[in-house]
């Protein structure tokens, strides 16, 4: 049997050698989009569920100031 520290999975990794394993910074970068785009998004729905009234006038509000 082979010595443990001739072993490569038994092997310490470098800072580098994790980043790369784990994908860096970029995959964390996408989840904390996801989360604020799925927050605006339900809050949007929200509004508009429970006072699609007060919604609708706002966004009629809001594309009158844009178009003029």
């Amino acid at each position: 049997m082979r010595n443990l520290n001739e072993n490569t999975l038994m092997q310490e990794m470098s800072l580098q050698e994790m980043k790369e394993v784990n994908g860096g910074i970029a995959p964390l970068i996408v989840l904390i989009v996801k989360v604020a785009v799925s927050t605006i998004v339900t809050g949007f729905a929200a509004e508009v569920i429970y006072d699609s009234d007060q919604a609708a006038a706002n966004f009629q509000a809001g594309y009158n100031s844009v178009r003029n």
